[in-house]
């Protein structure tokens, strides 16, 4: 069995995600962001192929002689005993349709559907400072 740890907590952008592997929870479900540059040697052990072209024929498996998958699978079901309900796991690939289900929760990047973190808080304060007691 392969030792599981969850990384330092990121502040991440979408800028800086090109290169990365990063699953993500959010107590509904998990993510698995596959960045564009992302090392293919890491990712041929996480799904069994080197034949990483069609997106939809591609599923984290167990494969037991891959660490890496090890690794992964390991984290995956510690975060679905830690959280249930069960996590369904979606695996979203960046410059796909999909991503934007991802893009929605990086509250400091703006996206065409939400206002970044900055326009957030100034929104919250305004809200604040002109609201009156009835």
């Amino acid at each position: 069995s392969a030792r599981v740890s969850s990384g330092p907590w990121l502040s991440l952008s979408y800028f800086l995600m090109g290169s990365l592997v990063l699953l993500f929870e959010n107590c509904q479900s998990l993510v698995l962001w596959v960045g564009r540059d992302a090392n293919r040697d890491y990712l041929a052990g996480i799904f069994g192929t080197t034949d990483l072209l069609d997106h939809s024929k591609l599923f984290v498996q167990d494969i037991p002689s891959s660490p890496s998958n090890q690794a992964l699978n390991g984290l995956i079901a510690r975060l679905r005993a830690d959280r249930p309900p069960y996590l369904q796991l979606h695996v979203i690939w960046q410059g796909d349709s999909s991503e934007m289900h991802l893009l929605k929760n990086l509250v400091e990047d703006r996206t065409p559907s939400a206002q970044g973190y900055f326009e957030y808080v100034v929104a919250t304060h305004r809200t604040v400072v002109t609201s009156r007691p009835l």
